[in-house]
């Protein structure tokens, strides 16, 4: 170009001028649809980004219900959870009291019986240990020397089959 305006150009260099021309303006045909398109799928990608943060929204919106829905449920699911807790507690000690009471009622069935086996053996004569205490068996027969003039007392009989007879 420089070659043209200082007059030293030949035909070849006008010629090779005219075709860089010519491309450049080929070139710039292309890059006007090529920025028209660019504009285009701006214009899109404009769109396509605001139906995304209205979609963000509305599924932010959604996740919000959710969790306090579910921070209900929670809340619901911690209440019975306590409920059962505490009433397994007061379960577990009522099965605790009514096992004291079967023992104390089985441990009074047994006295019962002793009583009755003791009773059984007075009814025919023979004065059962299991009906009184030592200490309170000796007690009463010291009562009953201390009424015996002062020439008798009880004696312990020697035999195997009747050692429990005074």
């Amino acid at each position: 170009m420089l070659k043209w305006f200082f007059g030293t150009a030949t035909l070849l260099d006008v010629e090779e001028l005219h075709k860089t021309v010519d491309k450049i303006n080929r070139t710039e045909g292309d890059s006007i649809p090529s920025v028209k398109h660019q504009t285009t799928y701006l214009k899109t990608l404009d769109s396509a980004v605001k139906f995304n943060t209205e979609a963000v929204e509305t599924l932010s919106e959604k996740v919000k219900i959710i969790m306090r829905d579910s921070n209900k449920w929670k809340d619901g699911t911690d209440i019975a959870i306590h409920w059962l807790n505490y009433t397994f507690y007061n379960q577990s000690n009522i099965f605790t009291y009514i096992r004291q009471l079967e023992f104390a009622i089985l441990e009074l069935q047994t006295m019962v019986k002793e009583v009755l086996i003791s009773l059984d053996s007075t009814m025919t004569g023979k004065f059962s240990m299991n009906l009184f205490p030592p200490v309170v068996l000796r007690n009463i027969l010291m009562n009953v020397t201390s009424y015996f003039p002062d020439a008798y007392t009880l004696c312990v009989s020697l035999q195997q089959n009747n050692i429990n007879l005074f």
